[in-house]
């Protein structure tokens, strides 16, 4: 049996192992960095946020939604606040993707009902009473008896830069500026089979669940008919968020 260990190639295997290490090594380079956004960065995060948002996010994309103005409004109100993080490309300074964070209060889900009731369009009408049930349904203000909630609202990224840990890495940074900022409570409205799917990756706690079928409209039709294998809305909390990234940094 020795004698069949000495004649293994040694010499190639050493070299499978030096190529593997290489390999490994490139692996982990990353050609972004994670940093806040700047005013001159919005009108960029917006136009993305066509191009990889709406087209693919199954409530928008069931209802070939378009996004207007008082949703776009709605998203420069959100980035304003200063929790959102982008992706930005080190060679070229181009927006890779971005998570758009924002704080919700409990009076939130009435101003969007308001709102609904006062918009033209039909599709942004749904969407608007929809969104308002849904963060109606874990109640989690009342709950935890918090004031603000820290809420990763859009989570998106560039179509040929997807399967780099990219969405993995906004979410995680979100995290940590929320355990930094003093937020007692994250959530993450998973509206997607895939960012449920990253959500119990980071082992955030699922506290209510919406299938699609069960949301319909006043003719008992669902209002959301997204393709498979987006079912429903997972919604997910990180409770302890400054024990949680201590463990992520």
């Amino acid at each position: 049996m020795a004698s069949l260990f000495r004649k293994l190639p040694i010499k190639h295997s050493s070299n499978f192992i030096k190529r593997n290490r290489t390999a490994c090594h490139k692996k982990k380079v990353q050609n972004y960095l994670i940093v806040r956004p700047t005013s001159d960065d919005y009108e960029c995060i917006l136009s993305l946020m066509r191009r990889a948002y709406y087209p693919e996010e199954p409530t928008t994309s069931s209802l070939l939604f378009k996004p207007t103005v008082v949703f776009e409004d709605h998203t420069i109100q959100s980035l304003c606040e200063g929790y959102s993080l982008i992706a930005r490309c080190k060679y070229n300074g181009d927006i890779l993707g971005a998570c758009i964070n924002e704080t919700t209060h409990c009076w939130d889900p009435d101003v969007k009902d308001s709102l609904a009731c006062k918009v033209n369009d039909v599709k942004s009408r749904q969407l608007l009473h929809f969104y308002a049930y849904m963060q109606r349904v874990p109640d989690l203000w009342r709950k935890y008896g918090v004031q603000k909630i820290f809420e990763l609202a859009y989570l998106f990224v560039r179509k040929d830069e997807r399967g780099k840990g990219i969405a993995q890495n906004l979410a995680r940074d979100s995290r940590i500026l929320a355990a930094d900022c003093g937020f007692p409570l994250v959530r993450l409205d998973a509206t997607s089979y895939y960012s449920a799917k990253l959500c119990e990756k980071m082992k955030m706690k699922l506290v209510a669940e919406i299938p699609y079928c069960s949301y319909v409209g006043a003719d008992q039709k669902p209002i959301f008919n997204p393709p498979e294998p987006h079912k429903s809305v997972k919604i997910y909390i990180d409770d302890e968020p400054q024990k949680n990234t201590l463990k992520m940094k």
